[in-house]
C-alpha cells in the first residue's frame, strides 16, 4: 500500500503495518492519523522530525508534508496503525484544518485521554465494516479531546509551501515516467535552479534521489505483494536500467531485488 498522493475511492481508508516501511516526503488532501500499538516508529511532519513508542499518535493536517520510517529490520514487536480520512469526515473541524499546521502534531500516550485512544480503536476497527457515519462521530471526539493540545492555527509562508505541494503532487503523479529536472521544472513554471533549491534545502535530496527513492519503494511493495518478474516490477516503477535499479535499491534495502524477494519467501511460514 502505498500512502502517497492520491485519489481515494472513499472517504476512509485504513492500514496496518507489522514490518519494515520507509515512505519519503509526500502529501494529500486528507488528514491523517499515525498510531503505534506497539514498537516504534519515526515520524516527520513539516521537517519535524520525532520518534513514536507505543501508545502514541501522530496528527498529519491536509497538505502537510510527512514521512515516516519502520527501520530495517523492523523489531518483532512493531504494529502501526493508519488512516488517512477525507476532510468532509472531521465535521465541525472541517473549516479550521484546511491550510493550516498543528504546531504540536505529536501526541504522547499520556495526553491521550482514554475517550481518545476508544476513539481511535474505535475507528480503525470500524473500517472492516466501512462504516463513514461511525467514523465520523469517532472522529470527532477524538478532535474535541486533543483539539487543545494540537495547537491549530493557519499555516505561514503559504507561498512557499503550495509550491512545495505543486512539486511533489507531480513526482508522485508522474514518477513512473522518464523525468527530468528541467521538463519538471517546465511544467511547473520555474526555473531548473528554483527546483533544485526546493529539493536541496526542504527535502534534503536531490531531484536524482527522490525520484529514484520514490520507484524503489514503489518496487518494494510489488515484490512485496506480487509475484512479477522483478524485470517486470522495475520497468513497471519507472526504471529503465537493471543496475540502475539494483544499485538503488540496495542503497535503501541493503540488498538487491531478487534477494530481497527471496528472503521474503524464506520468511513466510
Amino acid at each position: 500500500m502505498l500512502p502517497f498522493y492520491e485519489s481515494w475511492d472513499s472517504e476512509f481508508h485504513a492500514f496496518e503495518w507489522t514490518s519494515s516501511h520507509s515512505f519519503l516526503p509526500h502529501l494529500h488532501h486528507e488528514l491523517e492519523l499515525m498510531y503505534v500499538a506497539q514498537g516504534s516508529i519515526d515520524v516527520e511532519i513539516n521537517f519535524e522530525r520525532q520518534r513514536l513508542e507505543a501508545g502514541d499518535l501522530a496528527v498529519i493536517l491536509p497538505h502537510s508534508v510527512h514521512a515516516y520510517d519502520i527501520p530495517v529490520p523492523a523489531p518483532e514487536t512493531v504494529q502501526l496503525w493508519g488512516m488517512v480520512i477525507a476532510p468532509s469526515l472531521t465535521g465541525d473541524f472541517a473549516p479550521h484544518i484546511n491550510g493550516a499546521a498543528a504546531r504540536h502534531p505529536f501526541l504522547t500516550a499520556a495526553e491521550l485521554e482514554p475517550a481518545a485512544v476508544m476513539s481511535i480503536e474505535g475507528m480503525f476497527h470500524t473500517h472492516y465494516g466501512a462504516r463513514p457515519l461511525v467514523v465520523r462521530a469517532y472522529l470527532q471526539l477524538l478532535l474535541a479531546c486533543i483539539w487543545p493540545t494540537l495547537a491549530v492555527a493557519p499555516s505561514s509562508d503559504r507561498q512557499a509551501e503550495d509550491m512545495l505541494f505543486q512539486v511533489i503532487q507531480y513526482m508522485l503523479e508522474h514518477y513512473r515516467q522518464p523525468l527530468q529536472a528541467k521538463d519538471v521544472a517546465a511544467q511547473l513554471g520555474v526555473s531548473t535552479s528554483y527546483l533544485a533549491r526546493i529539493f536541496s534545502r526542504r527535502l534534503h535530496m536531490s531531484f536524482n534521489d527522490y525520484i529514484n527513492r520514490l520507484r524503489v519503494q514503489a518496487a518494494q511493495d510489488l515484490l512485496r505483494s506480487t509475484d512479477r518478474p522483478v524485470t517486470e516490477v522495475m520497468l513497471e516503477v519507472g526504471f529503465e536500467s537493471q543496475s540502475t535499479f539494483n544499485r538503488a535499491f540496495r542503497e535503501i534495502y541493503g540488498v538487491s531485488p531478487r534477494v530481497y524477494r527471496q528472503q521474503l519467501e524464506a520468511s513466510k511460514p
